[in-house]
């Protein structure tokens, strides 16, 4: 048998079941993903602080971020997206995540970052800068899930 055929025999199958059998929600393949907003201050030691979105299982959870690092100088603000690895539960996205690295940003800068926390959880993202700023650094980020708003209860 050919290797095309081999090919066709294997691939004819999968074909078909995708057809037939109904498809899974996009929530449940979609892999979570990871958005966010920080200004960083910095004069040696460096403060960042902001907010964000973490879309997982086809909801969103809204997080808070604050942390610092060393070997900052200048003022910029960041705009983050990209996606989150190795997340177990939801409650595996908080808490501390690192980063070592290099950035610098006169006016507009763009740049890759990789971040992960202590129960393994990893931040793949793309970042674009505002400012001028330069930085060589050991940075934490202390991430906090937000309790989801109260549905149901009205004002008092």
């Amino acid at each position: 048998m050919s290797d095309f055929s081999l090919r066709r025999l294997v691939a004819l199958p999968l074909l078909a079941a995708g057809l037939v059998l109904p498809g899974l929600p996009r929530a449940a393949i979609e892999e979570p993903r990871v958005t966010f907003a920080l200004r960083e201050v910095g004069g040696g030691i460096g403060y960042e602080w902001g907010q964000g979105t973490l879309t997982y299982m086809g909801k969103s959870y809204p997080f808070r971020i604050a942390g610092g690092g060393i070997g900052s100088l200048g003022y910029v603000r960041v705009k983050a997206d990209g996606h989150v690895a190795d997340l177990g539960k939801i409650t595996d996205f908080n808490g501390s995540y690192w980063q070592a690295g290099a950035d610098a940003a006169v006016w507009r800068g763009a740049g890759y970052a990789a971040f992960e926390n202590q129960k393994g959880v990893h931040l793949y993202v793309h970042m674009t800068m505002r400012g001028a700023h330069l930085g060589a650094s050991i940075l934490k980020l202390s991430v906090t899930l937000l309790p989801p708003p109260a549905s149901g209860s009205a004002p008092q």
